[in-house]
C-alpha cells in the first residue's frame, strides 16, 4: 500500500475510501478531504502515525466531536513543548528552567539569571531540528545574529515559536509506551547511550533496554505514571517520553552527561545501575517511536519466536500501535511471543517480595558517518553498513547519515544489566571504528 494514503486499513480493498496524497506534512489538502470523508461516513476515530499531523488531527476530531483521541483543548499539551512544561510545572512533575524567547533580550535576560549552558529549540519541532546547545557569549551572540529570526517562522520541523531551557547535565531515558485512560497498560523503557543530538555532530549514539529487574524500571514507572497523572491524556495514548535521568540526593555519587562521551570507556563507567533516581521532563510526544526504536521493539516483541517465524519479519509494533489506538485487542498473545512480556508479568508478580524477571534485554548502537569518502569498512563480521565510496559532507537530517547499526540481544536466566549491554556495544564499536577508513575529498 502506498504510504501517504489518509484512510489507512490492514487491507487496502477491505477500506471504504482511500486517497492519496502527496506530502501529506505540509499539505493543506488533508483536511479537505478528511472532511469530505468525515461528512460522507460516519466516523468514530482518527489515526496517525505522523508527529506534524498530530495537531491537525486534534482539530478535525474537535470539530466533528470525536471524543476518542486527543482534540483541540489538550493536544498541545503533547505537542507544543512550552504548553507541555507549564502544564507539568503546574501539576508538580519537574522540569528545567525555561522561558518563552520572544526576542534576542529574552535570550540574554534568561542566561543572566540562570547561566550557560542552555538549549534553545522550536515548540513544535521533532527530533533534534532546529536544537541549539548555547555553552557561552559566543553562541549566544551567533545564535541571536545569525539564526534566531531566520529560524523563528511557522515552518513545523524548525520553527514556531522557541523557548530557552536550562541544560540538563544528566543521562537520559526514554519510555515508550499505551496508556488507557491515563494509566499505563503497556511500557518499554530505555537508556539512551548519548542521544540523538550527539549523532548530529558526529558522535555514536544508542538505545538500551531496560530490563525489569534494573532498579531503574520500577523507578521510571512511577516517574512516567507521575507525567501522565500532570497531562490531559486521551481515553487511548501511544506516547514517546524523554526523561532526564539524575541521581537521587542520596546517592554516593554523580550519574555521568549522556551529552558527548569522548571513548568508550566514559561511556561504560557511565552506566550507574545502583540509584536511587529521580526524573524531570525533557519532552513527550503522543505518537510511537521512531529512527532505530521501533524495530527494537519489534526484536523484544517476537523474542520467544523461532528465527523462522513469519512474525520475526513483520513490523509487530506497529500494528499493536493501530490496533491499541483503535481500541481494537491485540492479534497475538504477548506471553506466548516475548520474553520481555513474561519478566514485566514476573516482575510484577514479585514485586514486594523479590526483583523478578530481568534475563532479557535488546540493544543498539548508531555509528554516524564521518566527512569524507568511505574508503573501507572492517571484513570478517556481518554488520548493516553505508555504502563503499559515498561522500559525506556533514549532518543532513533529509539524508542517510548512518555507516553502521550495532545490534545486541542478551538473555541470562540469572538476569541481565545495562552495563552488560553498554561494555559489549563499546567493544563493537571499537572494533568497527578500526577498520574504518576515510578519504578526504
Amino acid at each position: 500500500m502506498p504510504r501517504n494514503v489518509l484512510v489507512i486499513n490492514d487491507y487496502q480493498k477491505q477500506a471504504a475510501t482511500v486517497v492519496e496524497l502527496p506530502h501529506l506534512k505540509s499539505n493543506g489538502q488533508v483536511e479537505i478531504e478528511a472532511i469530505q470523508i468525515l461528512n460522507r461516513y460516519n466516523v468514530d476515530t482518527i489515526y496517525t502515525t505522523v508527529e506534524e499531523l498530530v495537531r491537525r488531527c486534534a482539530g478535525l476530531r474537535s470539530l466533528y466531536g470525536i471524543t476518542s483521541g486527543l482534540g483541540r483543548d489538550s493536544v498541545e499539551c503533547f505537542r507544543d513543548k512550552l504548553e507541555m512544561k507549564v502544564q507539568c510545572e503546574k501539576a508538580g512533575f519537574p522540569v528545567s528552567k525555561f522561558r518563552k524567547v520572544g526576542t534576542g533580550a529574552d535570550i540574554v535576560a534568561f542566561l543572566k539569571e540562570f547561566g550557560y549552558p542552555a538549549i534553545i529549540k522550536p515548540t513544535n519541532g521533532i527530533s533534534s531540528y532546529g536544537v541549539k546547545v548555547i555553552k557561552n557569549d559566543k553562541d549566544m551572540n551567533d545564535y541571536i545574529k545569525d539564526m534566531y529570526l531566520v529560524e523563528n517562522t511557522c515552518d513545523e520541523k524548525s520553527g514556531g515559536d522557541v523557548i530557552i531551557e536550562s541544560f540538563v547535565n544528566a543521562r537520559m531515558v526514554h519510555v515508550n509506551g499505551f496508556a488507557r485512560n491515563g494509566v499505563i497498560e503497556l511500557m518499554w523503557p530505555f537508556l539512551y547511550i548519548a542521544t540523538n543530538l550527539c549523532f548530529t555532530t558526529g558522535s555514536s549514539y544508542g538505545n538500551v533496554l531496560i530490563p525489569t529487574s534494573s532498579p531503574r524500571y520500577m523507578a521510571i514507572k512511577k516517574a512516567t505514571q507521575h507525567l501522565l497523572d500532570s497531562l490531559p491524556c486521551p481515553d487511548r495514548l501511544i506516547f514517546h517520553l524523554e526523561l532526564f535521568e539524575e541521581p537521587d540526593p542520596e546517592a554516593p555519587s554523580p550519574v555521568d552527561s549522556a551529552i558527548g562521551f569522548e571513548n568508550a570507556e566514559k561511556r561504560r563507567d557511565s552506566v550507574n545501575e545502583m540509584g536511587p533516581f529521580k526524573y524531570s521532563l525533557c519532552e513527550i510526544a503522543a505518537r510511537k517511536p521512531g529512527a532505530t526504536i521501533t524495530e527494537l521493539i519489534n526484536r523484544c516483541e517476537t523474542s520467544l519466536l523461532p528465527q523462522d517465524h513469519p512474525s520475526k519479519r513483520m513490523d509487530v509494533f506497529s500494528e499493536m500501535d493501530f490496533r491499541l489506538c483503535l481500541g481494537l485487542p491485540l492479534r497475538h498473545n504477548r506471553m506466548e511471543w516475548s520474553r520481555y512480556a513474561r519478566d514485566q508479568a514476573e516482575r510484577s508478580e514479585l514485586f514486594g517480595h523479590g526483583r523478578g524477571g530481568g534475563g532479557f534485554l535488546v540493544a543498539d548502537l548508531i555509528v554516524p558517518l564521518q566527512r569524507g569518502k568511505l574508503e573501507a569498512v572492517p571484513k570478517g563480521e556481518e554488520c548493516p553498513v553505508a555504502k563503499i565510496g559515498q561522500v559525506f559532507t556533514g549532518y543532513n537530517a533529509l539524508k542517510v547519515n548512518t555507516c553502521a547499526r550495532i545490534l545486541l540481544t542478551l538473555q541470562d536466566e540469572e538476569g541481565v544489566t545495562e552495563r552488560q549491554a553498554a561494555e559489549r556495544l563499546a567493544e563493537a564499536e571499537k572494533w568497527y571504528k578500526a577498520g574504518v577508513k576515510y578519504s578526504s575529498c
